[in-house]
């Protein structure tokens, strides 16, 4: 990165591979300094959700998944992530429409796998 070190986009992305090594305090910091060149971009905002929510910081989390939602709206991918999430908490009710809002937006992604993680009665949700 130091060829660039002011690409948002290339610190994101370098930040990606970090969070996959599950170096997610290296992820972290990357994310941030991204977030200093690219301060309204969604997928960055998701990212930031993801590893902080690995970092046990679930309001933190939180809140960039909220951020992603004001800056996209109409993008079904910081629905699909943020439901999932929601589901990994057990706030199936929270899940559930920003799911319906990301099918509503792209039908496709109802084949995104979302029977895998979402929760159903035998794996411990919706009704059980």
């Amino acid at each position: 990165m130091e060829k660039s070190p002011a690409n948002g986009r290339g610190l994101m992305n370098y930040g990606l591979t970090q969070m996959g090594q599950g170096k997610y305090e290296d992820a972290k910091r990357l994310f941030d300094r991204a977030a200093v060149y690219n301060p309204n971009y969604a997928a960055l905002e998701i990212n930031l959700s993801i590893v902080t929510a690995r970092l046990g910081q679930p309001a933190v989390a939180e809140a960039h998944f909220e951020r992603a939602l004001q800056l996209q709206p109409d993008d079904p991918n910081p629905h699909v992530f943020y439901a999932r999430w929601l589901a990994e908490q057990r706030r199936i009710d929270d899940a559930i429409p920003h799911l319906q809002r990301a099918i509503s937006l792209s039908p496709a992604t109802s084949s995104l796998g979302v029977s895998s993680w979402m929760p159903t009665p035998s794996r411990g949700g919706l009704g059980s």
